[in-house]
């Protein structure tokens, strides 16, 4: 599965090394991209400022129709606005927010999400399968 993610801090960058999917770094500088391919995105919540940076990205392109699910890092002292970044881009776009984690995760974060990713996998591939017949 194909990870899009922005790291302003690195710690975004951090989990995602962990979890040793293929992965695409937005740059904050120019994030006008296309992915090209299915993928989950993972975001960190700051101000508002990275939401319209995030925002851009996912409507680049073909990127709206790539997108399956969002992810988010944050930090729980914040409350409500935890993962705000990810809850608003998943609403935006319709997709499911499949996960969060505190700062860089832990490696049961790194576990979990996997499994996450590997459902999501799976149910594409029965989806295609089943698509096929109806052809």
């Amino acid at each position: 599965m194909q990870i899009a993610y922005f790291s302003a801090s690195g710690q975004v960058r951090d989990f995602v090394t962990r979890i040793g999917y293929s992965s695409t770094e937005v740059p904050l500088s120019n994030p006008l991209i296309e992915i090209g391919q299915d993928f989950i995105l993972i975001v960190p919540t700051y101000d508002g400022m990275i939401y319209s940076i995030v925002e851009k990205f996912v409507q680049h392109g073909n990127n709206p129709q790539h997108l399956l699910a969002v992810a988010g890092s944050g930090n729980k002292v914040f409350g409500q606005d935890y993962v705000l970044t990810a809850k608003k881009i998943a609403k935006f776009c319709n997709v499911p927010m499949i996960f969060d984690f505190e700062f860089k995760g832990t490696t049961d974060d790194v576990i979990l999400f996997k499994r996450k990713v590997e459902s999501i996998g799976e149910s594409q591939t029965t989806a295609e399968t089943q698509g096929s017949y109806l052809l």
